[in-house]
């Protein structure tokens, strides 16, 4: 009730803004449907109730058809080990696809700002996002790996935003917010000063994974460096306090005067939480949860078996991005982005074009191809999952090659 009477209030926004967009995609060498569509509706609306107070919602609508991975993945589970499952009386049955209105309806951003005479206030769901780096940002406290799905937008974060500003130049900025599932929370500090024509950023971080244990929470200090010296240059870094490994990404662009503007950028990644050897890359290693049902995992959970970890977009230690970006005729854009693991030399490389035929529409074309050997194009290492004895083949959920298009209208 109270979201549906903020709704009614916002319709009078003075402001509307958001898009209409209608994508597919298309994967080769993945198990049953390798198409999928997707049409989403995400308006968004701001009202300013007084000089100092304004409001913002963000709801989506979006509707799916073609490939659903969780069904997939079931089916290939049951495949391979549907009669021992069955046997121990766990259900192979996925849930549905839109099982509650949750699935196809949520309300993406939802917060009030509050304009200070010295403070800004921003509290509700929000996007959250620290760090100069493209695309592996070591200092983000609600790390997301964008580079893979360009149309996807930053998930919002139910958090409480303080910002102070120092002068004209300096700021400090406090951030404090619960994951997604209401488990664990993340709070961070972050300095700000500017000179010689920088950002030169200090932060501190505290991390818990759950609420109900307080020793599990993890505190970081990192920095962030960002400025213009004939070529942009950002390096920004963290280490943990309690299991000191740095984590830093650090590079370069550079802007030419070729067509209506052309971009090269370049950036190194050291993690030191990553696994130095290629040969020990493994699927539990890259975490993020298991395919399995619920009953499967509790079971394997009491066995002492682990069956899920927090995710990682990357394995190892060594990464290098090279992305070149070019603008013609003022309608047409094309860019090239490719991530490569230094160490086994597998990439994934993400072409795409764009033209705007109007001010409002925007058609999209890409691919996401992983090349060579290793992280990025998965061999039996990867894709196979150790269910106690048993390995469980997961390669026909791990697509060689997706094409996209999608068409994005602008509110």
């Amino acid at each position: 009730m109270v979201t549906l009477l903020i709704f009614v209030g916002v319709a009078s926004a003075q402001e509307l803004s958001g898009f209409a967009e209608l994508r597919g995609q298309l994967s080769g060498g993945l198990e049953g449907v390798p198409w999928q569509t997707v049409e989403v509706y995400r308006p968004s609306f701001d009202v300013e109730v007084t000089p100092r107070l304004a409001l913002h919602a963000t709801p989506q609508v979006s509707l799916v058809q073609g490939r659903y991975n969780t069904e997939e993945a079931y089916a290939l589970i049951e495949d391979q080990l549907g009669t021992a499952l069955e046997a121990g009386g766990c259900s192979l049955e996925a849930p549905p696809r839109l099982g509650s209105a949750d699935d196809a309806f949520i309300v993406d951003r939802l917060y009030v700002d509050l304009y200070g005479e010295r403070v800004d206030l921003r509290v509700g769901r929000q996007a959250v996002n620290w760090g100069s780096a493209q695309f592996i940002n070591p200092t983000d406290l609600f790390a997301e790996v964008l580079l893979s799905e360009p149309w996807r937008q930053r998930q919002g974060v139910d958090a409480a935003r303080l910002t102070v500003p120092i002068g004209e130049r300096h700021q400090v900025v406090g951030v404090l917010g619960l994951t997604r599932d209401l488990e664990g929370a993340r709070a961070g500090v972050k300095a700000t000063a500017n000179a010689f024509g920088a950002d030169f950023s200090a932060l501190f971080a505290a991390l818990s994974t759950d609420l109900s244990e307080p020793e599990a929470t993890e505190m970081f200090v990192g920095f962030d460096i960002k400025g213009q010296a004939v070529v942009g240059f950002w390096a920004e870094g963290r280490t943990s306090l309690s299991n000191p490994a740095l984590v830093v990404s650090t590079g370069v662009d550079y802007s030419f005067n070729v067509l209506d503007r052309l971009i090269v950028a370049g950036q190194y990644t050291y993690d030191g939480t990553g696994l130095e050897d290629p040969a020990l890359y493994t699927l539990g290693a890259r975490g993020g949860g298991s395919v399995l049902p619920d009953c499967a995992e509790d079971s394997l959970e009491d066995e002492g078996v682990a069956t899920s970890a927090i995710p990682r977009f990357t394995i190892g230690q060594h990464y290098g991005l090279l992305s070149v970006s070019a603008s013609a005729f003022e309608d047409w854009s094309a860019s090239v982005a490719g991530l490569m693991n230094l160490e086994d030399r597998s990439t994934l490389l993400i072409p795409s074009l764009s033209w705007r035929p109007g001010a409002a529409w925007t058609m999209n074309l890409g691919a996401q191809v992983p090349l060579g050997e290793g992280e990025f194009a998965p061999g039996a290492s990867l894709s196979t999952l150790y269910v106690g004895p048993t390995e469980l083949d997961l390669s026909g959920l791990i697509a060689d090659w997706t094409a996209f298009a999608y068409v994005r209208y602008s509110l």
